[in-house]
């Protein structure tokens, strides 16, 4: 039997029936040639059983072809030897099927080269599975493209490590998509650096959902471009609190259009400072609600400017509370309309 299936020329091979080629012996299959192997059809790869799989040297995985591969079936995949993945080439793992790259192992994912990585299709960045996902390293990560990236699904995205969050590239990071954002979780989105939060686009920035705003650092917040800024709903708005609103720059506090500020609540009006007050447009101060003006602290009533006190209005002005009266300095009640 192995002189005779050695002795077969490749279209000879081809021929060989589905129930001949379950006969060849492990020992006989490891005799074949590269060009042997490669003359397999595509109806008689899925029949090789898991032990003829792991007996094919890496030669002959290397020789078979595109068709050949993403004919191998689901349980000869998992039967793939460290080795045998290994010595995949890209072109070999991009015909992959989707059905088969959701059965790799974590060993087996876990194993794949940067360039066996890179050579995933969209379609199969999508169909990995959260196990898989999660047993990829960190290196890996970073060497998937934008487009990988922005491939992935919500749940893929919601496993990504904190570690791997906190390393992807700027490239990595403009190319998330909206919806992969908002399906991150609050402890994900506290791991993204003060360069990634810098380098979201305004599409990125409303992906974000107002729970998620309100999870983020003191410094993250302080690093929101005003682009960024400006271009928060005032729905996103409500999700700040009022220790992230106290860490805003003033050209932060001034980015925020008079729309967002007649969101905010009184709660969140007390986290703006002495420093940040005195920034507000007096245009935008005449719009807030004597709801929110009661929200601001008495050292924060006591900063404001001259013009700024101009601009209040009279119901405004009997809105306040009596300990932000008497917080007033006598300049300030001298502007006051009598």
């Amino acid at each position: 039997m192995t002189t005779a299936v050695n002795a077969l020329a490749p279209t000879q091979i081809s021929s060989l029936t589905t129930t001949s080629v379950v006969a060849i012996s492990t020992a006989t299959l490891a005799l074949l040639s590269a060009s042997q192997i490669a003359a397999l059809a595509s109806t008689q790869i899925p029949v090789l059983t898991t032990v003829q799989i792991r007996a094919l040297a890496t030669s002959q995985i290397t020789a078979l072809g595109t068709i050949q591969v993403a004919a191998i079936n689901t349980t000869d995949v998992v039967a793939l030897t460290a080795t045998e993945i290994k010595v995949l080439g890209t072109g070999q793992i991009g015909a992959f099927v989707t059905s088969q790259i959701c059965v790799l192992t974590s060993t087996q994912s876990a194993g794949l080269a940067l360039s066996q990585l890179n050579a995933l299709t969209t379609l199969q960045m999508g169909a990995l599975t959260t196990t898989q996902m999660v047993n990829l390293t960190t290196t890996q990560y970073a060497s998937l493209s934008g487009n990988q990236v922005a491939a992935l699904t919500t749940t893929q995205a919601a496993i990504l490590k904190t570690t791997i969050i906190a390393a992807l590239t700027s490239t990595q990071v403009a190319a998330l998509t909206s919806k992969e954002i908002n399906a991150f979780t609050t402890t994900q989105m506290v791991n993204f650096t003060t360069t990634q939060v810098k380098a979201l686009s305004t599409t990125q920035v409303r992906g974000i959902s107002s729970t998620q705003l309100g999870s983020l650092t003191v410094a993250q917040i302080s690093s929101f471009t005003t682009t960024e800024l400006a271009a928060m709903s005032t729905g996103l708005i409500l999700g700040l609190s009022s220790t992230e609103i106290s860490a805003f720059s003033t050209t932060q506090v001034v980015a925020l259009n008079t729309t967002q500020y007649n969101a905010l609540g009184s709660i969140q009006i007390s986290g703006l400072t002495s420093t940040q007050i005195v920034t507000l447009d007096p245009l935008t101060l005449a719009k807030l609600t004597t709801r929110q003006l009661q929200g601001m602290t008495t050292m924060t009533v006591a900063a404001l400017t001259s013009d700024q006190m101009l601009s209040i209005t009279t119901t405004q002005l009997s809105g306040l509370q009596t300990t932000q009266i008497a917080a007033l300095g006598t300049t300030q009640v001298s502007v006051l309309p009598r």
